[in-house]
């Protein structure tokens, strides 16, 4: 396992600059986690916040029949990782990522500092200290063909494929369609993989790639200060040209469906851009969207055995998670 300094938060809790503030004392290299951010040419609306900073390409690498571009930032002399990995076509996934930072440590990490890991997206997150529950890559087509499907199906078709993984899941995860998919997804490979073993996915385990050597997590004051910051934040990303990059996503032949452009704030503006509604009700739903993201935060983040720090009415600009 790696060493890793660990911030996570709501958004706009001011992690980033957290992480490099530190960064800057000690040498090390930063690493975001941020499921939006991992994509190339979606910079305002993920608040990527690079400025003028050059993006230094260090080499590509593939990985499930697509490329994963490996590079870094320098932000206020520190080397900023995770950003830029694949383009919005592609489907990326807490497994790619982990592939991803593996190399990035084996390979370009400054190996004289303890890095420092901040964000990002709290399953990416999950997996990287607390490892996977299979190597089973993801199957696009089987989510697709399963988004709408309803809970009682999903439960049904767990049970059919894997019955002892069904039975195992606690009530929360079998009212959670994303977790059945998941384990749907699992069963079906290793059925096809090992004919007649069903269940044998559950023995199945990646190890953890972090041993935190700390954990700072970061949560707004109270709804309201949540609900400032956010509102703050979609309003300057506006100011900021918003609109302006999704037209010219679509323009260079982006469309809703890109798994990039499922990003928070893409498909309000994309609605606005085609006319089925204003740009004040595109603000609002974006500001609601990433509102309720982050309530959902902090509940991953109570999970942890960490204590919370409470950010007070004028938060850092922060850009990830």
């Amino acid at each position: 396992m790696y060493s890793c300094e660990v911030i996570i938060g709501q958004t706009a809790t001011g992690k980033t600059r957290r992480a490099l503030s530190r960064a800057m004392q000690t040498g090390a290299d930063v690493i975001t986690i941020d499921s939006r951010q991992v994509y190339t040419h979606l910079n305002i609306v993920t608040g990527k916040d690079t400025g003028d900073a050059p993006f230094t390409d260090i080499a590509e690498i593939s990985n499930s029949g697509h490329r994963l571009n490996i590079g870094h930032y320098l932000l206020n002399g520190v080397r900023v990782w995770g950003y830029d990995i694949v383009d919005p076509h592609v489907h990326f996934s807490s497994h790619d990522f982990r592939i991803y930072f593996q190399y990035i440590m084996e390979n370009t990490i400054n190996k004289d500092t303890v890095p420092i890991v901040v964000g990002g997206t709290y399953l990416y997150v999950k997996h990287l200290i607390y490892g996977l529950d299979s190597t089973t890559a993801s199957n696009w087509k089987l989510r697709t063909s399963l988004k709408n499907a309803s809970l009682g199906k999903l439960q049904q078709m767990l049970q059919t494929v894997d019955s002892q993984t069904f039975v195992s899941l606690n009530d929360s995860d079998r009212k959670n369609p994303h977790r059945l998919i998941r384990k749907i997804e699992i069963a079906q490979f290793q059925l096809k993989k090992h004919p007649g073993m069903v269940g044998m996915q559950s023995s199945l385990n990646t190890a953890p790639l972090i041993q935190p050597t700390s954990i700072i997590a970061l949560a707004h004051a109270s709804t309201k200060t949540l609900e400032q910051a956010i509102t703050t934040r979609v309003d300057e990303r506006l100011k900021n040209g918003a609109v302006q990059e999704t037209r010219w996503l679509l323009e260079h032949g982006y469309t809703y469906i890109d798994p990039g452009l499922q990003a928070l704030g893409y498909l309000p503006l994309i609605s606005y851009i085609e006319g089925h509604q204003t740009l004040e009700e595109a603000r609002t739903l974006w500001i609601t969207s990433e509102v309720q993201y982050a309530r959902r935060q902090l509940t991953f983040m109570k999970k942890e055995q960490t204590s919370i720090i409470k950010v007070g009415s004028s938060p850092y600009d922060d850009a990830s998670f």
